[in-house]
Formats: structure tokens, C-alpha cells, sequence
């Protein structure tokens, strides 16, 4: 048995989906781990699965612990994984390259696995999914030739948020406005303190977001239906893009996803050749 360990944000946890499905197509028994996210967040990821027919089960504690040796009850801690990473590495994978594919010869895999090709591969599920849940829920939107703006702020704010990922400022909206200067924009964002900040005196239209159970991914269907994007460097941002692209989006990536400038050289992987960077 494979077990993939699901952690992060809904973006990151796409990823972690689309790396278990590509084991389970290669012939391998694979369960995803939940045991360390919230009850809340659980439940959204198994709607979110369920809707786009995905059939992944989750592993119990007693099935990680036999596969890989993961005393933890709940979120695998950080020093235990790296311990028994030492101890059997045959049994343990934990990300060191970001964005690498690993090999299937391990049980136990913990990364963030942020490869465009692994999201290409399987956008068109995680897309249906989300027209299912637009359709059954009354938010369905024709798709508009129109731009999406996002903004991360909120959580990106944290001293340890800025240090890994930095902030976008100013300079990179602007010179990203410069590819769409007559086309309407909507402003998608999680902190409108800071998008208003960073916008200045543009006047834009900002999304109210839809009355849903689960906004964020009535959010991330909603900038999927747009064919043009400004982007912001999240995973969040990266999957509203990529949703329902048939390879003739016109996206703006900002050049620096990360301020760790390890991880920098490494976020090649993450960006479709065809998104244009600034």
C-alpha cells in the first residue's frame, strides 16, 4: 500500500490528490492520509472528491502506522518524519527537491509535489468536479473572456509567510495590467485591506464570493471560468488558472514565487511554459 500524506491549504491538497491518483494509475493500492487536518477541512476535501468521482479511501492510524512506522496520532510530526526517513528510507519519502515527481518504491510520501505536468494531467477531473458543484448548488457562470485579479494577503502576511513566499507589491499588478488595459477585471481576493493597499487608486470590481458551504472552492471555480488571469504566487491562485484552460489562457505569473531563493530555483516546475511571467 501507498499512503500520500494530505496537508496545506486546498491548493497544496490538489496537488497531494493528483500525485495519488498518478500512483493509483500506475497500478499501485494508494490511500491518502487525512488524520492531521481538521474535522472542518475534511469534510470539504471528501465533498470536493466525491464530486469529481475521485474514489482515493483514507488510510486509518493503524494502516500508516503499519506501513511506515508513524507513532504520531494525528499531522506526522516534523522530527519523526525525518527520523524514520533516516532510519527506513525504503519505507519514508519526504520532499527535498520542490516540485519533483518521486519514485514509487516507497510506502509513505510527504511533499508538496508542485509539478504542472502532475496538474495537468488530471485538471480535467478536478474541472468537472467543480462544474458538478457550481451546477448542483445554483453558481454555474459561462465562461468570460473577461481577467481575474488575485491577491494573497491575510495568512501571507505572517513573518514565516513572508519570509518563504514574500508579498507581492505595486510594481508587479501594474506591470501585469500593461497585457489587459481594456479588458474588465474582477479583483478575487482574501484580504481587502491589502488589495486596496496594493491597488491604489484603480477602480475595480471586487467578487462578493457566492453564499456557499465551501467559498473558496466556489472562488476557484469562479476564476476558472475567466480565459485571462493575474495570478498571484499561491497554489490556490496556480489551480483557478490552470481549471478549464485548454492551453489558450493568457496568464500573468509573478517571476518570484518564492522569496527562499532554495525554493525559487526550484519553482520552474510549478509554471506552465505558456503563462508569461513579470
Amino acid at each position: 500500500m501507498k499512503i500520500v500524506n494530505i496537508y496545506g491549504g486546498l491548493g497544496n491538497a490538489l496537488f497531494q490528490v493528483a500525485f495519488a491518483l498518478y500512483l493509483s494509475d500506475i497500478g499501485h493500492n494508494v490511500k491518502i492520509d487525512t488524520l492531521g487536518l481538521t474535522a472542518e477541512f475534511r469534510n470539504k476535501l471528501r465533498y470536493f472528491l466525491k464530486a469529481c468521482n475521485i474514489n482515493i479511501n483514507e488510510c486509518s492510524y493503524e494502516e500508516r502506522l503499519r506501513s511506515s512506522i508513524i507513532l504520531s496520532r494525528r499531522q506526522v510530526k516534523h522530527k519523526e518524519l525525518l527520523l524514520l526517513k533516516f532510519l527506513f528510507p525504503q519505507k519514508i519519502y519526504k520532499e527535498i527537491i520542490w516540485g519533483e515527481l518521486p519514485s514509487c518504491e516507497h510506502n509513505y510520501y510527504y511533499g508538496y509535489f508542485q509539478n504542472y505536468e502532475l496538474a495537468l494531467k488530471y485538471a480535467k477531473i478536478f474541472s468537472k468536479g467543480l462544474n458538478k458543484i457550481a451546477n448542483e448548488n445554483n453558481f454555474e457562470r459561462p465562461f468570460t473572456q473577461d481577467v481575474f485579479v488575485h491577491l494573497r494577503g491575510g495568512d501571507y502576511q505572517t513573518a514565516h509567510a513572508v519570509k518563504v513566499h514574500g508579498l507581492l507589491d505595486e510594481k508587479y499588478y501594474s506591470e501585469a495590467f500593461k497585457f489587459f488595459e481594456s479588458q474588465p477585471k474582477r479583483v478575487f481576493t482574501n484580504d481587502k485591506r491589502y488589495a486596496s493597499k496594493i491597488l491604489g487608486k484603480n477602480i475595480f470590481e471586487y467578487s462578493e464570493g457566492i453564499d456557499f458551504i465551501y467559498p473558496d472552492i466556489a472562488d476557484m471555480y469562479l476564476m476558472s471560468r475567466y480565459a485571462n488571469g493575474i495570478i498571484a504566487n499561491s497554489t490556490f491562485s496556480f489551480w483557478s488558472a490552470i481549471l478549464g484552460d485548454n492551453g489558450d489562457k493568457k496568464i500573468i505569473c509573478p517571476i518570484k514565487w518564492f522569496a527562499d531563493e532554495r525554493l525559487q530555483k526550484e519553482s520552474f516546475k510549478i509554471k506552465p511554459p505558456h503563462w508569461i511571467e513579470r
